[in-house]
């Protein structure tokens, strides 16, 4: 239309320019293309992400780790309507099994971490509480509880504690096809792992680094961002061009 182009020369007269916003989770930058028949949600909360999931691999089996009460609920009512293919597990993973502290802000109930705080964070301030919660490593929760199919996709977003994740998890790492994962810029939390350390890690499985989904900002600073990890060894066909 006329009135589009006018308005575009316009605005690049200023020094700025007009583009159609395409946000990057509702492709999963070619991950959407894969045969994903396994997807283990860690940190699922309500399941806004695994609803996601659903649209984009409808046949894959979802696990959705939520230690939380609150959000187990929600969960749950909605895995009944989802023909058994969504499977609510109410516990953490760690790096090890038996049980630990949730630290929580009632006020903010999905920043919830396992991970100490550092100073100015909601979960350390005087509302925050502490939730005692079963864990359970990522192997020993996939030998127990899930008949594991490959093609497997990992989305892990865990406030800080992703190194005891993939620590407890190599074998399941092993069979791994994509994972997505949450990172805090700021180093809120104690022991919280750096993308270079991430990159790292995941490299050992044949897990390549695809990419930046999303990110938050904060006063013009990236605050946390969703990127994603892909082995795209088994199927080099599909590898986005």
């Amino acid at each position: 239309m006329a009135w589009k182009t006018h308005l575009r020369r316009w605005v690049r007269s200023l020094g700025w320019d007009i583009v159609r916003y395409r946000p990057l989770w509702p492709t999963l930058l070619g991950v959407e293309r894969l045969p994903i028949r396994t997807v283990l949600d860690i940190g699922a909360y309500d399941g806004d992400t695994a609803r996601v999931f659903r649209r984009f691999f409808p046949q894959a089996h979802i696990y959705c780790f939520e230690p939380q009460p609150e959000p187990v609920q929600a969960l749950t009512a909605w895995a009944a309507t989802q023909q058994d293919l969504v499977h609510v597990l109410p516990f953490a993973l760690d790096s090890t099994s038996g049980t630990a502290n949730l630290h929580r802000n009632p006020q903010l109930p999905r920043m919830a971490s396992l991970a100490a705080a550092r100073p100015g964070h909601p979960n350390r301030l005087p509302d925050a509480i502490t939730l005692s919660i079963p864990i359970m490593r990522l192997d020993e929760a996939v030998s127990a509880h899930i008949p594991l199919v490959d093609d497997l996709l990992i989305k892990i977003d865990v406030e800080g504690h992703e190194r005891a994740i993939l620590a407890g998890g190599p074998i399941t790492l092993q069979r791994c096809r994509a994972c997505i994962m949450e990172f805090h810029t700021q180093h809120a939390f104690d022991g919280q792992m750096s993308l270079m350390e991430v990159i790292a890690a995941l490299g050992d499985y044949g897990l390549e680094y695809g990419g930046v989904l999303q990110q938050t900002l904060r006063q013009g600073r990236v605050q946390y961002f969703d990127t994603i990890f892909v082995n795209w060894t088994h199927g080099s066909a599909l590898r986005p061009r």
